[in-house]
């Protein structure tokens, strides 16, 4: 490469543009707000916290800068329905399936699942007994 000498300390010398001096003021802030939000916040709530506080920018940029960083947010399971709770003084059911939900002829294996229904009163809840010869619903009950 042929790079004149004094084009090289030119470019030495030449202050930083005012897009990168933004682009610094935005991961020094975006930092900590990330570290405060326990590594959960995404470029949507980092951009709503800097908007707080008056400075404007897009999603894109956001990630962007996230990603300069090396910011990457945590998933968080929000909510899981505890169906049953486990207490080791009684004896747990043996697995007599073992994962092989094939079946011979009819009548053989039975299987139960429940589910959830949300209505306008409450949850619902529907109870289903599957033959796992013919996958037919043998009974059910809600």
């Amino acid at each position: 490469m042929h790079i004149r000498r004094s084009g090289y300390y030119a470019w030495k010398r030449r202050t930083p543009g005012e897009r990168v001096m933004e682009d610094a003021l935005m991961k020094r802030m975006i930092e900590p707000i990330f570290k405060e939000s326990k590594q959960t916040h995404g470029a949507r709530r980092l951009q709503v916290s800097l908007k707080r506080v008056g400075i404007n920018t897009s999603r894109r940029r956001m990630h962007w800068l996230m990603n300069e960083d090396g910011l990457v947010p945590k998933q968080v399971n929000r909510w899981h329905k505890q169906t049953t709770k486990a207490d080791e003084t009684h004896e747990k059911a043996p697995n007599l399936l073992d994962q092989d939900f094939s079946a011979d002829y009819p009548n053989q294996k039975w299987v139960v699942d429940i589910t959830y229904i949300a209505t306008k009163e409450g949850w619902l809840y529907l109870a289903v007994l599957l033959d796992l010869f013919s996958r037919a619903i043998v009974g059910w009950s809600m």
